[in-house]
Order: structure tokens, then C-alpha cells, then sequence
């Protein structure tokens, strides 16, 4: 009873704690696949279309997918997130490394806040537009002085798209019913694996991967993918529905995703990019923007 209590009390910490766990390995077993982004894409979600049936099934979720629900909202949602996201990111591992696509990516929750104040018309102050500001000072940082702006200025683009596209697909779901997360899951993701193999198709050569490939895309698609995209979801809904507090704290707890990931990187066993000073630099700031926009907002009421 007192563990559930914690967990109903806590419910949106644990859920995001679970997807800096699964989201964690993703850029590593990305770049350790070295397959083209659109293969990627398309072997991590039809892995995580399946795993994400079989999940359902076990917990009884499958019986809502029959409900009536906006599906058709559901799909131009999952176009941008996580079809043309994924597009975008995984091909931001390909070309410019897994630590730059990382940075890139992580400035998605002050694109967030700007959504916000579009979409839902919350008022900002200049402590958010800060948080902004600090943000996409990570990212330049590792670019501008690095000098590589014309070799790095693709995979920069794409990842910063990636970031937009994950912000939009997080403010647009989170006043969603939280019981929509598994289905929204599954449809979000046979979207992208559909998208993701027309893509291949056209636009590159879709191979069969060895095993050991297979295996780690079989990981992102079902631990970070079926797993990892149910938390994110239910997370960012819990607590948007809480109130600015809790969803500020659950941008600071995705802002451990970026730590996480370059520390994967590091794992002597693949250790696949020696992230520069530089670099670290940059995923210290995207981490910490609003830890310190948090710190900022509690000293003004004192």
C-alpha cells in the first residue's frame, strides 16, 4: 500500500526516470547498428510495433484500441513525432555523431515552452525566453568553436528538427486522457515503421542487418520505443495536468536524458565517440537550463 501510495503520489518522477533508463542506450545502439536513418527508423519501430502489441496484450490494454478515439488525429501526430523525428535524428547520428545529435536534441523542452505559449497561450517571462537562450547556447557551443560549421551544419539541422518535432509532439499530447498513452503508442509507431519503410524504400537500400544489429534495434524498439515512448507520454500528461511546477520538474528530469546518453557513449566495451570538451560543455548546458530556470524561480518566491 505505502509503495503504491508513492507511486500514485510520484507517478510522473518514476515515469520519467524510466525514460532516461530506456532512453538512454539510444544514441550508443544507433551508432553501433551504423545502419542509414531511414532502416534504422524502420527496424526500431516495427520492433516496437510488436513489442508494444505484446505489452498490451499482457497488461489488457488491447481492447481499447477498438474505442472510439480521434486515430486520425493520432496519425498526423505520429508524422511528426516520431516518423519525421526519428528521420531526422537517427540520420543526425549518422552524419555528425551521436554526442552533437544528443546536444541538438535536447534543447526540445525549451522548444516546448515556446510551443506552449502558441499553442496553449501561457504567458512566458523572461527567465523562460532565458532558459531558451541557454539552451541553444549548448548547442553552439561545441559547433562555433569546434570550426567544423560547414561539416556539422547538417547533422545540426536535422537534430534540431528533431527537437522541434518532439517539443510539438509534447505539448500537443499532454492534454490528452492519460489513458490514451498505450494506444497513442501503438499507433504512433506503425505510423513511423510504415513511413520509415516507404522511406527506405525510396531512398535507400534496405539490407537485412546481422544479428547482433538486429538485437540492439530489437532493444531501442521495444525497451526505449514501446517502453520508453509509453512513459514519455504519460509523464509529460501527468504533469501537465498537475500544474507549471510538476511540468517544469519533469523538463529538468528529461534534461538527465542527455547525461545519460553521452555517458553511454563511454562504455568501454563499445566506447564508439571520445566526446570533446567542448562537446561536454554543451550537453552540461542543455542539462542544466532548467535546473537553474528552477533554482531562479524559487529564489523570486522566497
Amino acid at each position: 500500500m505505502i509503495i503504491t501510495n508513492l507511486y500514485k503520489k510520484y507517478e510522473y518522477i518514476w515515469l520519467s526516470l524510466i525514460v532516461v533508463l530506456t532512453w538512454g542506450f539510444v544514441p550508443l545502439f544507433a551508432k553501433v547498428g551504423d545502419l542509414a536513418g531511414g532502416q534504422t527508423t524502420m527496424w526500431v519501430n516495427w520492433f516496437g510495433v510488436v513489442g508494444v502489441i505484446a505489452i498490451m496484450a499482457v497488461i489488457g490494454e488491447l481492447g481499447n484500441i477498438k474505442k472510439g478515439l480521434p486515430y486520425f488525429t493520432f496519425v498526423k501526430i505520429g508524422l511528426v513525432w516520431p516518423l519525421a523525428y526519428s528521420l531526422a535524428y537517427f540520420n543526425a547520428i549518422k552524419f555528425g555523431g551521436p554526442s552533437l545529435a544528443t546536444i541538438a536534441n535536447y534543447t526540445w523542452p525549451a522548444f516546448a515552452m515556446l510551443f506552449s505559449y502558441s499553442m496553449l497561450k501561457s504567458k512566458k517571462t523572461g527567465r523562460d525566453w532565458a532558459v531558451v537562450l541557454l539552451a541553444i547556447l549548448g548547442v553552439s557551443i561545441p559547433v562555433l568553436l569546434e570550426g567544423n560549421l560547414k561539416i556539422l551544419l547538417l547533422p545540426l539541422t536535422l537534430g534540431i528538427f528533431a527537437a522541434i518535432a518532439q517539443a510539438y509532439f509534447n505539448v500537443r499530447t499532454s492534454s490528452f486522457p492519460n489513458n490514451w498513452a498505450w494506444v497513442l503508442t501503438f499507433v504512433v509507431q506503425l505510423v513511423t515503421a510504415i513511413g520509415a519503410t516507404i522511406y527506405a524504400m525510396l531512398f535507400e537500400s534496405i539490407t537485412i542487418p546481422s544479428l547482433t544489429t538486429l538485437g540492439y534495434l530489437a532493444f531501442l524498439g521495444v525497451v526505449s520505443g514501446s517502453v520508453g515512448f509509453w512513459a514519455f507520454i504519460k509523464a509529460g500528461q501527468v504533469a501537465h495536468n498537475l500544474g507549471d511546477k510538476e511540468e517544469i520538474t519533469f523538463y529538468i528530469l528529461m534534461c538527465l536524458t542527455p547525461l545519460a546518453q553521452v555517458f553511454a557513449l563511454l562504455i568501454p566495451f563499445w566506447h564508439v565517440e571520445s566526446v570533446s570538451p567542448l562537446r561536454w560543455i554543451g550537453v552540461m548546458l542543455v542539462s542544466s537550463c532548467f535546473l537553474i530556470y528552477k533554482i531562479l524561480t524559487r529564489e523570486k518566491n522566497k
